[in-house]
């Protein structure tokens, strides 16, 4: 089981929505920008919809103990997410 792998890949190919400067903010954050998303129900917009999975998935790994970090001109991949140590 490689959890990290598996965040870093789902990100580096599904993610076109993330938003790294909200989940920056924290689980609490995101879980707030969630519920506002689900209460417009059939309202919320494609991206809406496609963000709270996005939002989703990040809430499950950080309960899983992954942590994101800022991006870092000099260590981070512009395409990719990458597993650092």
């Amino acid at each position: 089981h490689y959890p990290e792998a598996f965040y870093a890949t789902y990100f580096t190919v599904r993610a076109n929505e993330f938003d790294a400067d909200m989940v920056s903010k924290g689980a609490d954050f995101l879980r707030s920008e969630l519920r506002k998303i689900q209460a417009k129900g059939k309202e919320a917009t494609g991206k809406e919809e496609n963000l709270a999975t996005i939002i989703e998935v990040v809430i499950e790994a950080i309960a899983r103990g992954i942590k994101f970090l800022k991006v870092d001109i000099y260590k981070s991949d512009a395409r990719k997410f990458l597993i650092t140590t």
